[in-house]
């Protein structure tokens, strides 16, 4: 019988819902917060002076859901984003600074981690699924393969992110998923880009508008409850 392997994550989340932005801004608003606050702490835009970049798991993540501006702090993040709320009075998007009013906070914490019992989340913005290396596979496949490769694609995001919250995944604790995902191209930086959009079953809780995939930080793969 498959046990809970769960831990709690602490998550603080910034909305400015007076404030509009498309999807594509996702990446300005972590430039502003790059800037603003960077100094504070290397989360908030993963470069680091010595090695150049933190290859891991992005504990702070920027999305536009529904056209508000999101900040997420999850784990080790939660602490940078909530010290931030009380600085933050303008964002500066693409050279003009917008006046904040309205900002709203939220601070919990959360159970995370692969759990006995299903649960259904929707990809509220494209899940950026592929690097290079595995594209090239999924280019070679028959039609045949193809859905069970993304399957194994999918998962192995999900095991990434849990890992990179401070979850265990294990093969002991395996993670069981089905999906009902379409392809849609997203043009990113002037190319064109299969990603992927639709709902998705699996026994693992994710805290709420957690990122997926590549490009979280950019607000890509945002998961939500379906």
């Amino acid at each position: 019988m498959l046990l809970d392997a769960t831990t709690t994550v602490d998550l603080t989340t910034l909305t400015f819902p007076a404030l509009r932005l498309r999807a594509a801004d996702a990446g300005k608003l972590r430039g502003y917060f790059a800037g603003a606050f960077g100094q504070d702490s290397v989360l908030f835009h993963n470069h680091t002076p010595e090695e150049g970049f933190r290859y891991a798991y992005s504990l702070i993540q920027y999305k536009v859901i529904g056209g508000t501006p999101t900040v997420l702090g999850v784990a080790a993040g939660a602490a940078p984003v909530l010290d931030t709320f009380m600085n933050v009075d303008n964002i500066d998007i693409a050279g003009q600074s917008v006046n904040v009013d309205d900002k709203e906070l939220e601070v919990k914490k959360v159970r995370a981690g692969v759990v006995s019992e299903l649960h259904e989340y929707r990809l509220a913005s494209p899940l950026f699924a592929f690097n290079q290396d595995n594209y090239a596979i999924f280019r070679k496949l028959p039609e045949t393969e193809l859905r069970g490769f993304i399957t194994k694609v999918l998962t192995s995001h999900l095991i990434t992110a849990l890992r990179g919250i401070g979850c265990t995944v294990t093969p002991e604790q395996p993670i069981m998923l089905s999906h009902r995902l379409s392809p849609r191209l997203i043009t990113v930086k002037n190319q064109r880009m299969q990603m992927y959009t639709g709902t998705f079953t699996a026994n693992v809780l994710l805290p709420p508008r957690l990122g997926i995939g590549k490009s979280i930080s950019k607000g890509f793969g945002t998961v939500v409850p379906a």
